[in-house]
């Protein structure tokens, strides 16, 4: 979401009487377990709310002015890490949006804070399941036709892997399916289990 921090009635004495500007910036809001990261290189448009028309568009977040100016009206501000969100990806994806108002001759000032748009889902294997198992398959999948796969053995050390899901609106769980050989006379073992998308997404302070 692209949140307003703040609006001030800081007039400008010049200028075009039907035109405002604002100073606008960009924060990424992590939850608590992920680490602060850069939004520099976050692509920035500013739109219209009328017609949802690109009226400014900035490559990156560090290019945008200190003010921009822009007609009186309403408008939002969409930002977002690089490139496209895809269903499954090996990275997260950050977006934030929200309106705000350009007002006659006022600068305004606002923040839009990206929040991550999919649910990173990783893989790790405990000792025990090590000691038990030559390799393994993991298939998580949301109930929609994608389905992410890890695949685990000697040869990758059985190192905890992390991918990221772009959940359905109306994901309410996940369904995990584990296929497994075991070290000793090559026994095939299944499980499955259910785990609901609260416990497999990060979580803001306001969501709690």
């Amino acid at each position: 979401m692209l949140g307003m921090a703040s609006c001030s009635n800081e007039e400008f004495p010049t200028g075009d009487a039907h035109q405002g500007t604002i100073a606008l910036s960009v924060k990424r809001e992590t939850p608590s377990v992920v680490r602060a990261v850069e939004t520099a290189d976050f692509s920035v448009r500013i739109c219209s709310q009328a017609t949802g028309d690109v009226v400014k568009a900035y490559e990156r977040a560090d290019e945008v002015p200190d003010k921009v100016t822009l007609p009186v009206g309403m408008y939002y501000a969409y930002a977002h890490t690089p490139g496209q969100l895809q269903k499954i990806m090996d990275t997260p994806f950050y977006e934030g949006r929200d309106d705000f108002e350009i007002l006659r001759n006022i600068n305004t000032i606002a923040t839009v804070n990206c929040r991550m748009a999919n649910g990173g889902i990783t893989v790790a294997y405990s000792d025990e399941f090590k000691e038990t198992f030559a390799h393994c398959t993991v298939a998580v999948d949301d109930g929609s036709e994608s389905v992410i796969i890890y695949n685990a053995s000697d040869a990758t050390e059985f190192a905890p892997v992390t991918r990221y899901l772009h959940y359905r609106d109306n994901t309410k769980a996940l369904y995990v399916n584990v296929t497994a050989t075991t070290r000793e006379q090559g026994f095939r073992s299944t499980m499955n289990f259910t785990l609901t998308k609260k416990e497999a997404t990060e979580q803001y302070d306001d969501d709690k």
